[in-house]
């Protein structure tokens, strides 16, 4: 069994206010792989108190391909990923090591010629060092996970609060060679 499943939704009611909710999944029965969910409404926001923080990042997080939300004192991260629909990102996985699982990601589908100078660019020191010059880290590579070359920008901001960040990976053209 997969461990730590778990889901937060935001639905717009017929009325036009907003509820707030989590779901988790807390054990799958062995025999039969019935499947035990807790579930939780966190708040309901009244259509009249006007557009949510979350509406507005959902929109802006349209144009991403993946989001990584990045912890920086453990390098643990979560990713999410928009569906072909690209309405509502999606929890893919969770994992250790951020900044060597991209170095390993690099080597495997980003196009061989970008490949040296995207190595140099994503280490944590450089990365870091440019959020604090320029308040954003944001560089472009070809990717070829598709057999063809497509144009991505990679753009990586600091949170406001905590030691995270937040990488955000978008196809912006087709490459030409």
């Amino acid at each position: 069994m997969q461990k730590d499943i778990r889901t937060f939704f935001e639905e717009q009611l017929p009325d036009g206010s907003v509820i707030h909710s989590f779901a988790k999944r807390i054990f799958v029965n062995p025999v039969d792989g019935t499947v035990a969910i807790a579930t939780a409404v966190l708040s309901i926001t009244e259509a009249n108190e006007g557009t949510t923080y979350a509406f507005i990042a959902r929109s802006l997080a349209a144009d991403y391909q993946n989001i990584y939300y990045v912890d920086l004192d453990t390098d643990r991260y979560i990713e999410y990923s928009a569906p072909v629909s690209g309405e509502d990102m999606a929890m893919e996985c969770r994992g250790e090591h951020f900044f060597e699982t991209m170095r390993l990601s690099v080597d495997k589908r980003i196009y061989e010629q970008d490949r040296k100078r995207l190595l140099s660019d994503l280490s944590k020191k450089h990365i870091m060092e440019e959020i604090q010059r320029n308040g954003v880290f944001v560089t472009t590579s070809r990717m070829i996970d598709t057999g063809q070359p497509v144009n991505v920008r990679i753009k990586i901001t600091r949170m406001p609060l905590g030691n995270h960040i937040i990488c955000g990976i978008s196809v912006i053209d087709e490459a030409n060679d």
